[in-house]
């Protein structure tokens, strides 16, 4: 390698970060065009030469961003450097790329697949340290489980830990609340680090990428050009991020009766089964058996619930339980609302009395199976435009909610259907 390389004052935090071997978890976070994915790939090749026979995973939240935009950065590095490019091979097929010392940057895709939801696809890897780019798109569970897999190859023959680095611009996810609250509280875990990104961070960056970023929308403005977390500005949405993740502040014991609140499905989506104890759950099951009928049924047993305190999705296979719970509420997602209420369907009215419970503080989650994804999807609950409502309260159509996270709302619909019992039990028939 004949070139050099001047990082930045925050790129070199980085970097020394990386040599700290009391650091687990390091995230370089905040503007668009700070230099962070070029600090990331130097750190990698200098690392990958520096140790032979070393395997590092690079993962995005899918391969094709990793092989449509991430590469391009590595071959930036390699021009600049002047690396010789006979010392490396990439294969776009096999996902890596190899170095004449055996050396190995191996790709990964985090994103959470239906038919492997506990990332068992990961199981053989043997990594020395890990990256993740473009973090703020990946899940929990994900990072969880390719974390694993670091720390388990040539670490103790070269003195490596098994660090995880991550790159990413301001998002709402894990990192919001496992690395940019504690910062800003000067509370994180020791275990991890945070290193800011503005764009004048990068002087090698010209000044028209700065003029395009000022033209953007004030949202996206706000997340890439100013590295603002708090950005969001959507006032379609029904509750806040801080609203959301209150709903994990509880320390008293649970109280009232049980019930359980089901989204069924056999195929294309999972099914979800929250278990509650008043208006607190006490336990989210994520159910990936081919009878969920018998597991609804199960669970009413062990905790004696009530039929009538049972909630199923009776469109599509959760119909097949109406023969064998008479007494619970089949929810038809398009039915009339409860009680003639201002909504077009009962889903609507049940979404919004879910947040409107949040909002007062009267829910609590006390399991935190799922926990990442059920935030996730509570954050995205959101009306429709005030233009296009016609004088009903409706929620966004579920395609927008699939297209916004990627997956169906399988979580937030469970807990939304307990509020069917809520709506029903304040309105009093008249005689």
């Amino acid at each position: 390698m004949n070139g050099t390389f001047a990082p930045s004052s925050k790129q070199w935090k980085f970097i020394e970060a990386f040599d700290n071997p009391d650091l687990r978890e390091i995230l370089y976070g905040g503007a668009a065009g700070g230099g962070k994915s070029y600090v990331l790939w130097s750190l990698m090749i200098i690392k990958a030469h520096e140790f032979p026979g070393i395997k590092i995973g690079l993962a995005r939240n899918t391969l094709a961003d990793i092989k449509r935009n991430t590469i391009a950065t590595f071959f930036e590095v390699v021009n600049d450097w002047g690396v010789n490019k006979k010392s490396f091979k990439y294969n776009p097929i096999d996902g890596k790329i190899k170095f004449n010392n055996g050396s190995e940057i191996i790709f990964y895709e985090l994103r959470y697949l239906p038919g492997d939801p506990n990332y068992d696809r990961f199981g053989g890897a043997l990594l020395t340290f890990g990256c993740i780019e473009e973090a703020a798109g990946v899940e929990l569970k994900g990072k969880n489980v390719f974390k694993s897999r670091l720390g388990r190859w040539k670490n103790q023959e070269f003195g490596i830990n098994g660090k995880l680095l991550m790159t990413c611009n301001p998002g709402i996810n894990f990192l919001y609340t496992d690395f940019y609250l504690p910062y800003q509280k000067n509370e994180l875990e020791p275990f991890r680090h945070y290193i800011p990104a503005s764009l004048s961070d990068n002087k090698y960056l010209g000044e028209g990428y700065r003029e395009n970023l000022e033209t953007l929308d004030p949202v996206s403005r706000a997340r890439l050009l100013e590295g603002e977390w708090d950005f969001d500005g959507d006032k379609t949405r029904l509750l806040s991020y801080d609203e959301v993740l209150r709903l994990y502040d509880s320390r008293d014991e649970p109280q009232g009766d049980y019930y359980l609140s089901c989204d069924i499905a056999f195929s294309s989506d999972r099914c979800v089964l929250i278990l509650w104890k008043g208006l607190e759950v006490v336990k989210i099951i994520n159910y990936t058996g081919d009878e969920p009928d018998k597991e609804v049924i199960r669970l009413s047993n062990t905790y004696n619930i009530a039929p009538r305190n049972i909630v199923y999705d009776s469109d599509g296979v959760g119909k097949y339980l109406k023969g064998k719970l008479r007494q619970a509420y089949d929810f038809k997602n398009n039915g009339k609302p409860l009680n003639d209420e201002n909504y077009d369907h009962i889903k609507s009215q049940v979404y919004f009395k879910l947040a409107e419970k949040i909002r007062n503080e009267e829910i609590k989650i006390h399991d935190h199976t799922l926990r990442d994804e059920l935030i996730q999807e509570v954050y995205e609950i959101k009306s429709q435009p005030l233009e296009t409502i016609d004088g009903k309260m409706k929620l966004i159509k579920k395609k927008d909610v699939v297209s916004a996270i990627g997956r169906s709302p399988d979580i937030s619909d469970a807990l939304a259907y307990r509020m069917v019992f809520e709506i029903k039990k304040r309105f009093v028939k008249p005689f």
